[in-house]
């Protein structure tokens, strides 16, 4: 069910209307990356008991929805990069286009970078 609800989640966002305010578009994204990620973790847990391991969200597409998720939510992602630390933002500039999940990153101690 829980992956049928992922579906739904991304059916519906793609029929969603412009968005009218940068608030309803940050939602809206959260949701369905949030929706998608609650996907990838059902199908883990359906394939446990058959012995199978499926990471949807350790493969290049899912890696990348896992870590926007959790940088569009305002959570820190707490690593490096190349030995520096990076802050990582959902850009409002881009916030009310449905087709663009932007996120911006700046180096911690160089934000100029």
């Amino acid at each position: 069910m829980v992956i049928e609800d992922a579906t739904f989640a991304v059916e519906g966002f793609r029929a969603l209307a412009p968005f009218s305010y940068v608030d309803e578009a940050y939602l809206a994204k959260y949701g369905v990356l949030q929706a998608l990620q609650l996907g990838f973790d059902a199908s883990e847990a359906v394939g446990e008991p058959l012995g199978l391991r499926l990471r949807a969200d350790r493969s290049s597409g899912g890696e990348v929805v896992k870590i926007t998720r959790t940088v569009v939510a305002g959570h820190p992602l707490g690593g490096s990069y190349r030995g520096r630390a990076w802050e990582h933002f959902h850009d409002r500039g881009s916030a009310n286009d449905k087709s663009v999940l932007k996120i911006m990153s700046f180096d911690r101690h160089d934000p100029a970078r």
